[in-house]
């Protein structure tokens, strides 16, 4: 059988360096030649000059000086005709033993993997021992022959009929979608009222995201507190002192529908022209929230 070698072995950069620092790069290249010859043969070379020499290239002369100076620096010695490195051997012997390890981890994982599904089989193979076929399919037949006849018949309902008693009513789908729709029609009509109210028109889409999420209740007391606060809104979207109208959408998820209605909403009318809230006697205060109250109930 063709002997397997090893593609590669392992090599320390590190002890290469300070063992071979002695030695001229001639002498270098023909130690390390010799290695992987030895790694590729899985044991030691024979001492062949001619060989040897051809395999590196050189003339036979030239091996017989290289081979005395690598014997002199102790990397080889001659043993029985053959060329031994002890380095190699010992990680050859480690390498065939990693190798025949990793065999037999792998036949006994086959091995393994066979029995296991040797012996699904068995427990999944019907038992056909104690009844013969044709029997075991007359008897289903029976069997199932007997339960069409053993069972009462069905009769569908009427379309339209009532449920029976204790029986839960199946929804109406177009019930269901009429109920969906109304819903949806009542809140962006809710919602358009909100929005034809509040004085500044910005951020429609999140305002209505918001609105959406409200329950009924909240939207109508919200609603009614946009009425009241509306004088503070329109007098803060046209304020140049620093205050600023909320967005909508600012308005409806801060729960704004809470505050207090500012005392400087007493001086907007429907013409704004009147003079500022502070410049007013106690009188025209009175009959600007009047006029308010008229306007907004």
């Amino acid at each position: 059988m063709t002997k397997r070698f090893f593609p590669y072995f392992k090599f320390y950069p590190s002890d290469w360096l300070v063992g071979t620092r002695g030695m001229t790069l001639e002498e270098r290249g023909a130690y390390i030649d010799m290695i992987c010859m030895q790694m590729m043969e899985q044991g030691n070379v024979r001492d062949d000059e001619r060989l040897i020499a051809h395999q590196m290239h050189v003339s036979t002369r030239k091996w017989r000086s290289v081979r005395g100076k690598l014997i002199e620096h102790g990397k080889i010695s001659i043993q029985d005709g053959f060329v031994v490195q002890e380095r190699c051997l010992k990680e050859l012997d480690l390498l065939l033993t990693q190798r025949q390890v990793a065999s037999e981890s792998a036949a006994n994982r086959e091995r393994t993997k066979r029995e296991n599904l040797e012996k699904s089989n068995e427990i999944n193979a019907p038992d056909t021992t104690k009844v013969p076929l044709r029997a075991r399919d007359s008897d289903i037949r029976e069997s199932e022959v007997r339960k069409e006849d053993s069972s009462p018949s069905e009769i569908p309902a009427p379309a339209g009929a009532a449920p029976a008693e204790g029986e839960p009513k199946k929804p109406n789908l177009v019930d269901v979608v009429i109920e969906l729709e109304a819903k949806r029609v009542e809140e962006e009509r809710g919602f358009e009222d909100f929005w034809k109210l509040y004085p500044l028109k910005k951020g429609k889409g999140a305002a209505l995201k918001i609105w959406k999420r409200m329950k009924l209740d909240v939207r109508r007391k919200a609603y009614v507190a946009l009425k009241a606060q509306l004088p503070s809104l329109r007098a803060k979207k046209h304020d140049s002192r620093g205050n600023y109208c909320p967005h909508p959408a600012t308005w409806l998820n801060q729960g704004r529908w809470d505050d207090e209605v500012e005392d400087e909403a007493v001086g907007q009318n429907q013409g704004g022209a009147d003079k500022p809230h502070w410049k007013k006697t106690e009188d025209e205060k009175l009959s600007s929230l009047m006029d308010y109250v008229d306007e907004a109930y």
